[in-house]
């Protein structure tokens, strides 16, 4: 009988495969349209104008996405760590806490991504960023938007996935770390 640990579980495994191999992506493609654009600026003296942008939106996906990657691996900045704390109540305190820490940060962010004041859809930060274009490549603004409530959404899971399914994850998480 499957669990709704065990459907978190993989449900968490799989966001971070598609969210490391995407992050992945768009770094290397960032590599790419930054060569290119040195490459036009410097030797043939007239860079496009795309480039420029469209660096600016893969680094911010490849931002986004590497922070789901490096939360779910646990290896995201914090101030204290709760593992080094003495006695098992006080980490699992330490543990709570930091969960509250993180849903009270991430939770709005995710939630006035789609909704703006007294709840209207149609201010909300996704709606706002539909209606306008990028100067340079005249493409909807979505593009760039979305990458904010796709990590808030994304590290949330994997939280619950933390929380719920700790053991999976931390030994899904010390076989990531042995590979890298």
């Amino acid at each position: 009988m499957t669990t709704f640990a065990d459907l978190v579980a993989r449900a968490d495994a799989a966001l971070h495969r598609l969210c490391r191999t995407a992050a992945l992506v768009c770094l290397g493609l960032l590599v790419v349209v930054v060569g290119a654009q040195v490459i036009a600026r410097y030797v043939f003296a007239a860079p496009p104008s795309w480039t420029d942008e469209l660096a600016r939106w893969l680094m911010v996906w490849a931002g986004l996405l590497g922070s789901t990657v490096a939360f779910r691996r646990g290896v995201d900045p914090e101030i204290v760590s709760g593992r080094q704390l003495p006695g098992r109540w006080l980490r699992v305190v330490a543990r709570w806490i930091a969960a509250v820490a993180v849903v009270l940060f991430l939770l709005p962010i995710a939630l006035h991504s789609f909704v703006g004041p007294n709840f209207s859809l149609a201010r909300g930060f996704m709606a706002r960023n539909a209606a306008r274009t990028s100067e340079g490549m005249e493409i909807s603004m979505l593009f760039v938007a979305s990458a904010v409530p796709v990590a808030a959404i994304v590290i949330l899971i994997h939280l619950l996935a933390r929380l719920t399914a700790h053991r999976q994850i931390e030994a899904q998480v010390d076989a990531d770390r042995r590979r890298a």
